[in-house]
């Protein structure tokens, strides 16, 4: 059987991509903040939902022909109308990610109100909990998510490129732009006071408020700023799909984006996407794995596709036991006065 290298590149890249702006995104949260955002899938899937909305409401207004928003006719009237009009399914790309930048910021920020009284761990939970009511009432509102058939239709940006790998292949690219972004603007957060602050909420919140510094408010901060990326990246991923269903995000979600975290190293950017690009690799390797087992066993115990959280699994067994901070440690934050001390001891050695 011959093998799609540009279409399986396309598909690594792009997974890889969106996986390393969810990394990214809790590693500010949690690594550096100290905040444990365990319904991380919950802003992940208001982008998704946001793309999905955004492009039925402005491709079926150019349309003239406004349909129930999760029907079939919906379906195919969004594809039409994109494949009709490359330019305005590029506007309504351009007009998702800035929706559900925003709007995944909002959410994180009332999401942001239990910080305000509870402690991590309390938190965690509770954002845990209502991830998953989320997803139940919204798998339920038919109407508004389609049940269990979603929204389809959502056509890629760069529908107008004829060969399709060369159409994937762009997308991918473009995925990483916006993970160059990201990079780049966590990091900056990072490395600046901001980060300092974010650090010294997270290792001590008592000392922090002693110094005159706004807790509450700097946490909740951090899931904004935390959750807005996760929106975009839930953009990314449906209009790459060209779907969104409620069961597309379920807690195992989650679970996989700390396992990024927790494997690549907490309070490290860099470590967020190593351990995006470990994630991904393992995903592709049991994804085939799992296809290549059911093509040859009609019938087995176990879903092959559990292979993949089996994986994950030993993968953390193996980090906490060898790896306890992570492949890279957190590092000290760079500041004009770290930058001295560096030198000081360079010249010293």
């Amino acid at each position: 059987m011959a093998v799609d290298i540009p279409g399986l590149v396309a598909s690594f890249m792009t997974f890889f991509g969106i996986y390393a702006i969810l990394s990214l995104s809790l590693n500010l949260e949690y690594g550096f903040g100290g905040q444990p955002n365990f319904g991380k899938v919950l802003f992940y899937s208001i982008g998704a939902y946001v793309a999905g909305y955004v492009s039925t409401l402005f491709l079926l207004y150019l349309r003239g022909q406004m349909v129930p928003i999760a029907s079939f006719e919906a379906t195919i009237l969004r594809a039409a109308t994109a494949e009709s009009d490359p330019l305005a399914n590029a506007l309504t790309f351009i007009a998702s990610i800035v929706v559900a930048f925003i709007l995944a910021g909002i959410i994180g920020y009332f999401a942001s109100f239990p910080a305000l009284k509870l402690r991590e761990d309390y938190l965690g939970i509770t954002l845990l909990v209502i991830a998953e009511m989320a997803r139940i009432v919204i798998r339920g509102a038919e109407e508004f998510s389609g049940g269990t058939q979603g929204i389809g239709g959502i056509t890629n940006p760069f529908i107008w490129i004829e060969d399709v790998k060369i159409r994937y292949l762009s997308y991918a690219l473009l995925v990483w732009v916006f993970v160059i972004l990201a990079y780049i603007t966590i990091n900056r957060l990072a490395n600046s006071p901001y980060g300092r602050l974010l650090k010294s909420v997270r290792d001590d919140e008592m000392a922090s408020q002693s110094l005159g510094k706004k807790v509450p408010l700097v946490k909740g901060q951090v899931l904004v700023v935390g959750s807005a990326f996760s929106g975009m990246a839930g953009v990314l991923y449906t209009f790459y799909s060209g779907f969104v269903q409620a069961d597309g995000f379920i807690p195992i979600v989650t679970f996989t984006i700390w396992v990024m975290v927790i494997v690549g190293g907490t309070a490290n950017v860099k470590g967020s996407i190593i351990g995006a690009l470990i994630i991904s690799v393992i995903d592709l390797i049991t994804r085939v794995a799992a296809i290549e087992i059911q093509t040859v066993v009609q019938f087995t115990l176990f879903d092959p596709n559990y292979l993949r959280y089996i994986a994950y699994s030993i993968l953390i067994i193996l980090t906490l036991m060898f790896r306890p901070k992570g492949l890279i440690p957190e590092k000290p934050v760079k500041t004009p006065a770290q930058d001295l001390i560096n030198k000081k001891k360079k010249l010293e050695v």
